[in-house]
């Protein structure tokens, strides 16, 4: 629908994931002009990337390869690029 995505409990998240400890609004996903994705966390129990919690409200940027985030207690997600 459009370059921004929320993943979050809230049942109206673009990425609706039913789990008591993802937060309603838990991350934030925006594909950029030159094909990356920022990701922002907006949770509260927090959104990992390679074993590093991400900083609340701060953005980092994936570009070219398959990358992992870690919503917690088991629950990833993918997010792939393809040309």
């Amino acid at each position: 629908k459009s370059d921004r995505a929320i993943i979050g409990r809230d049942p109206t998240s673009d990425i609706w994931v039913a789990a008591s400890h993802i937060s309603r609004s838990h991350a934030e996903l925006e594909r950029l002009t030159d094909g990356s994705i920022r990701v922002t966390d907006l949770s509260s129990n927090g959104t990992y990337l390679d074993g590093k919690r991400l900083v609340r409200e701060e953005s980092i940027i994936l570009r070219d390869t398959l990358q992992i985030l870690d919503l917690n207690s088991g629950i990833t997600l993918g997010v792939c690029f393809s040309k």
